[in-house]
């Protein structure tokens, strides 16, 4: 005599249609996997935020780089800090294209 094989259904209330039950069977098994890939987003996205000023600051040198300005290098590096220094925000919001929010002529 050979066994009947065991018919595999999810393991919740017979109320509740059956792809809610196996929906909610495969997302409390794979929850671990979830977590994971929540967990190495959120440490790339840090990762990023921390090297974000140091590519602004390199964008506001590059622009202060420029053959009609006068600036030696430490001057601009000076400047680009005490722009950064007075509104970081703005800074950020334009991602270190300071020719954007700086007036006209201020660097000549």
């Amino acid at each position: 005599m050979k066994k009947e094989a065991l018919k595999k259904e999810c393991p919740y209330s017979s109320a509740i249609p059956q792809i809610f039950k196996c929906m909610g069977y495969v997302l409390k098994s794979y929850a671990g996997v979830g977590i994971a890939l929540a967990l190495f987003m959120l440490v790339g996205l840090q990762i990023e935020q921390q090297y974000r000023g140091q590519r602004y600051m390199g964008k506001c040198i590059n622009h202060l780089s420029n053959p009609d300005l006068k600036i030696s290098e430490q001057e601009r590096n000076f400047a680009c800090a005490n722009i950064y220094r007075e509104s970081p925000s703005l800074f950020e919001y334009y991602k270190g294209n300071i020719l954007k929010f700086m007036p006209e002529n201020s660097f000549r």
